[in-house]
């Protein structure tokens, strides 16, 4: 498999767990209980986020994105699509996505990351130290530095290099 080839399939397996973070926490909005454990309206607000990221790229860059058919050139701004959708989960308040749910998704994303083959882990690994290079938004600079880390994509014992800063706090991209 090619470069191109592997950073495609690696576009698409991010854009996929995106999505799928998304359409799982659905069924906590919906679910049998009294009181969800998503809000729909926290939700709402991330998809309109998201649409507001791929509304930003090319029609056809976009168009192959949302079919699920990422191209090679597509990997950054998924990539950063995904580690979004994965910092709003982390950095949610307690009413907006119950813990237990937030962790589940979570562990599950982890364990989907520590499946893929080791060239795209390490080149997930080195496209976000890129993004962060070029993030000029201080949180979101640390959460594509520390994402690595958190994830265990990493096994670098040292301790991180960047500053935690001194509240998680997910920033819609529209306000950075």
């Amino acid at each position: 498999m090619t470069t191109l080839e592997r950073d495609a399939a690696l576009a698409r397996s991010l854009y996929h767990l995106a999505t799928d973070t998304l359409s799982w926490l659905d069924a906590h909005v919906t679910d049998d209980q009294d009181e969800p454990d998503v809000d729909a309206d926290a939700l709402a607000r991330m998809r309109r986020s998201v649409d507001w990221l791929l509304a930003r790229l090319p029609a056809d860059e976009r168009a192959r994105i949302e079919a699920g058919k990422a191209a090679a050139a597509s990997l950054p701004a998924v990539a950063g699509i995904f580690v979004d959708v994965q910092w709003w989960v982390g950095a949610c308040d307690e009413d907006e996505i119950d813990l237990d749910v937030a962790v589940k998704m979570q562990e599950s994303v982890v364990s989907h990351l520590l499946a893929l083959p080791d060239d795209q882990r390490d080149r997930l690994v080195q496209l976000l130290a890129e993004l962060a290079a070029a993030e000029p938004h201080t949180g979101r600079r640390h959460e594509l530095l520390a994402f690595a880390d958190e994830c265990g994509l990493t096994d670098d014992e040292e301790e991180s290099q960047h500053e935690a800063p001194d509240h998680r706090e997910w920033v819609r991209p529209e306000d950075r």
